[in-house]
């Protein structure tokens, strides 16, 4: 699954054609729905095409609670950086203290 898709800026002219047509299937909403869905079951992804939600709540409605997470307006986005993971380990214990007391973050888990 993939929430971005771009074309490189040296894409041959006459390939350009195929890749927006591959771009256009890639977001497709019947795309995404067959891949949260392979082989007739839920994959329990969360789509990055926002129509599909709705469809899958058909098959459970875990993904309306889904979709009230994502779409709320306390929901915001991480961005990670290369170094991430080393940054992390060494100082989760001030990372996770500040997403507690001052972001108000509260893991799923705990809830």
């Amino acid at each position: 699954m993939s929430d971005h898709v771009s074309v490189g800026k040296n894409v041959q002219e006459e390939k350009l054609p195929d890749c927006m047509a591959f771009v256009k299937i890639m977001t497709g909403e019947q795309f995404i729905y067959d891949i949260c869905t392979q082989d007739g079951q839920l994959q329990y992804l969360l789509p990055a095409n926002k129509r599909v939600f709705s469809r899958l709540a058909e098959l459970d409605p875990l993904y309306v609670r889904f979709f009230d997470i994502l779409d709320s307006e306390d929901n915001g986005l991480l961005h990670y950086g290369k170094r991430f993971y080393e940054d992390f380990d060494r100082q989760r214990d001030i990372l996770l203290q500040f997403l507690w007391e001052k972001a108000g973050w509260r893991p799923l888990w705990k809830e």
